[in-house]
């Protein structure tokens, strides 16, 4: 079960595999707030090409119903992988949490903020890769690079974290809020 409806493990005779089928609600015709989440959790995640992503290959509304079909992990949860009352062992903190950094760290280089990262939205396959699950909260974060210019002085050091910058003049500045 997820946050906006219910997980199933399906067979797509269009792809000739398993998929894993995230219905709206399964017992009512998803409203138009629901399926505008839908698709928007679809564009979101399916914009993301990454090993550690679960791969969107679909998104489906048939007979009252709505959903996203999507890659099948077969695995579990990380809550669920999590030993009670001991945790997992350190070297596998270490290599779940690099795996699930380096999702992260993809997700927001194409501008994609999860907003939900929790145990409960990662998958741990029976080989030990993790995907990253649920972008139905995630936002598409839009930024403006400052790149290398006038604005900014290049690093007078080569220690890390040590920068110098000059002064940003406010006439190339934007306002966030309105005059």
């Amino acid at each position: 079960m997820s946050g906006m409806g219910v997980v199933y493990r399906a067979w797509d005779p269009t792809l000739d595999c398993v998929v894993a089928l995230k219905l709206i609600s399964e017992d009512s015709i998803p409203d138009q707030s629901a399926l505008r989440q839908l698709h928007t959790e679809a564009r979101i995640a399916s914009s993301l090409n990454h090993a550690n992503i679960c791969r969107i290959k679909d998104v489906i509304e048939e007979s009252g119903q709505a959903g996203i079909v999507m890659e099948f992990v077969e695995g579990q949860i990380l809550t669920n992988a999590i030993p009670a009352d001991v945790g997992l062992p350190f070297d596998l903190v270490v290599e779940y949490g690099i795996q699930i950094a380096d999702a992260v760290s993809h997700a927001h280089a194409n501008d994609v903020i999860h907003r939900d990262l929790k145990s409960g939205n990662v998958m741990v396959d029976r080989s030990g890769q993790i995907k990253l699950l649920d972008f139905g909260l995630s936002k598409i974060q839009r930024r403006r690079r400052l790149l290398a210019s006038s604005n900014l002085a290049q690093s007078n050091s080569d220690d890390v974290g040590n920068r110098s910058f000059e002064r940003t003049n406010p006439s190339h500045l934007e306002s966030a809020a309105p005059p």
